[in-house]
């Protein structure tokens, strides 16, 4: 359990600290980043029990500073450790252990079912929306426009209040009622945006990194890249948005849906706008010194690359004691 999380620590500074130094660089290349960091993390376990170990060589007075020393030397040789040693835990700190060990099952395990109910209820907004042909319609010809070619369906909901976008083999996006009431440049923009997560496949990236959330919640650093995550995504969809339309008129229409939301959303999906982060959002759609697009060939293949040496070298690596002559 220390090696997990000294490992996923490491992981998860090494790629908030690359986020900060990529601020001006694409967002797309930013959330690149943290989906590689949330891959790591739900591989990381299995990973570091399946893969032959990788020992590292270390002096005893390391280990010792670590607490690894006698902990391997507890559950390697169980029979020579004395009951009555005063290195022995005590039955005060295992109750403890049983006690902390309860919490973090009881709230991974209901961190998991509350995603799961989640997926659950978007499927039963779907079915319950109705088809808006029209809009299905002028998504179509933005999608041609953009070179998207995953298939989606734009329907219309009095349950949502701003547009929403998920879907495992086929997207869905759900527009509120008072999209039909929109204009033209409006429904674009925003049917712009929900193609661009279409086309990321941002929403199963999403549920990957929720379930990462979920094993890990008890890590402060976690939550602190989740939220970063859904940052980036919605900019790196902003970016296409922008890239094809007047930034001040985009800027104006997240602002306006914002307004309109009530309370917090409890369903798993990818809204366009939201008050989280909404400030920085705007700030960022009419900065001229801000790089946009989607990233390119040769950042993907280096971030995967540092994704399976971290996997490689860093996920079945275990410090032993140094043998000395």
């Amino acid at each position: 359990m220390t090696a997990l999380l000294v490992k996923s620590t490491v992981a998860m500074l090494g790629a908030l600290l690359l986020v900060l130094m990529a601020r001006r660089s694409r967002a797309s290349l930013r959330h690149l980043i943290l989906t590689a960091l949330f891959a790591f993390l739900l591989l990381l376990p299995v990973v570091q029990r399946i893969a032959p170990a990788l020992q590292i060589p270390v002096s005893a007075a390391t280990l010792d500073a670590t607490g690894a020393k006698p902990v391997a030397a507890m559950l390697a040789q169980p029979e020579q450790v004395d009951a009555n040693a005063t290195n022995a835990p005590s039955a005060k700190a295992l109750h403890w252990a049983s006690i902390a060990t309860r919490v973090y099952l009881f709230m991974a395990t209901f961190l998991l079912v509350s995603l799961a109910v989640g997926v659950l209820r978007l499927r039963r907004l779907a079915n319950d929306a109705e088809v808006w042909l029209e809009g299905t319609a002028r998504m179509n010809e933005i999608a041609v426009e953009a070179n998207i070619r995953r298939s989606a369906l734009v329907v219309v909901s009095n349950e949502v209040a701003v547009p929403l976008t998920f879907g495992f083999r086929r997207s869905t996006i759900v527009m509120p009622i008072a999209a039909r009431q929109w204009s033209a440049d409006e429904l674009s923009r925003a049917l712009r945006h929900e193609l661009e997560h279409v086309r990321r496949e941002d929403w199963m990236l999403q549920l990957a990194a929720r379930a990462a959330c979920a094993f890990y919640w008890p890590h402060p650093l976690v939550w602190m890249a989740w939220r970063r995550f859904c940052l980036e995504a919605e900019r790196a969809c902003d970016d296409a948005v922008v890239r094809s339309s007047e930034p001040a008129a985009y800027a104006g229409q997240l602002v306006s849906l914002a307004r309109n939301l009530r309370g917090f959303s409890t369903v798993p999906a990818l809204g366009m706008a939201s008050r989280s982060k909404l400030a920085q959002r705007v700030d960022a759609i009419p900065d001229p010194n801000q790089r946009r697009g989607p990233h390119g060939d040769f950042a993907a293949a280096t971030v995967l690359v540092l994704l399976l040496v971290l996997l490689v070298g860093v996920a079945p690596a275990r410090l032993i004691a140094a043998v000395t002559e």
